[in-house]
């Protein structure tokens, strides 16, 4: 029941439904920006609620049959990656990871139309692509997904440092974390730790957070440059 054209209007909102943030009433997402299922499963696996799983689990089916990938927000492609490997991860149906594959070759072909760089308007949405490119390495290590991270990462790094910040162009670098503490130990290179760790100190130091989202979207990432 994700989507039937056929019937008539729902009485309420369904997994592909969000808050018009107008009229505050919930209408249908015309893509993936606003997945999110990680969350669902932790549910699941310490409360033993079987909803959330089926929840989780109809998400990820969601990515799996609808074409939901907007190139101006690169947010469709990093949740939607995540989305369909959170599933793998609990499954182990292939089916997951093949959609999985077919979406970060649909990231790799984007990233060499733009010089090796993830554009965005902000930049926590470049991030959110490349923390989905570092899940989907963990589970392979393929090596050219390896070679695209660290290409995306010393771009952003060229164009986008704020050495007087301290930040990958804001607080929203703080999404790179997982992908420089990666290619820190992947490549031995020290300097990616070194950024992160940089990126870590200046918002510990001078970011005050009040809005509950950017606390669970930044917060999230730190634990990384602490292993």
């Amino acid at each position: 029941d994700l989507v039937n054209p056929t019937a008539n209007a729902r009485p309420f909102p369904g997994l592909n439904h969000i808050k018009n943030p107008r009229d505050g009433k919930p209408h249908e997402a015309d893509d993936f920006r606003y997945l999110g299922n990680r969350g669902l499963l932790l549910g699941y696996y310490l409360l033993d609620d079987q909803l959330s799983l089926d929840l989780a689990m109809r998400i990820a089916d969601r990515v799996c049959i609808q074409d939901g990938i907007n190139l101006e927000d690169p947010r469709t492609l990093g949740l939607s990656i995540m989305a369909v490997l959170t599933a793998y991860q609990a499954t182990g149906r292939e089916i997951y990871f093949e959609r999985a594959e077919e979406l970060v070759e649909t990231v790799l072909k984007w990233q060499q139309q733009h010089d090796g760089g993830l554009p965005s308007d902000f930049i926590y949405k470049s991030g959110l692509v490349l923390e989905s490119l570092v899940e989907f390495y963990k589970i392979r290590k393929t090596p050219q997904v390896l070679a695209r991270i660290k290409v995306a990462v010393d771009y952003a790094i060229y164009h986008f440092m704020d050495e007087n910040s301290g930040f990958i162009q804001n607080p929203g670098g703080l999404l790179f974390s997982n992908a420089l503490a990666l290619l820190s130990t992947e490549t031995k290179e020290q300097k990616y730790r070194e950024i992160g760790l940089t990126q870590l100190k200046s918002f510990l130091k001078n970011v005050a957070l009040n809005d509950p989202k950017e606390v669970a979207l930044f917060y999230r990432t730190l634990t990384t440059l602490m292993k």
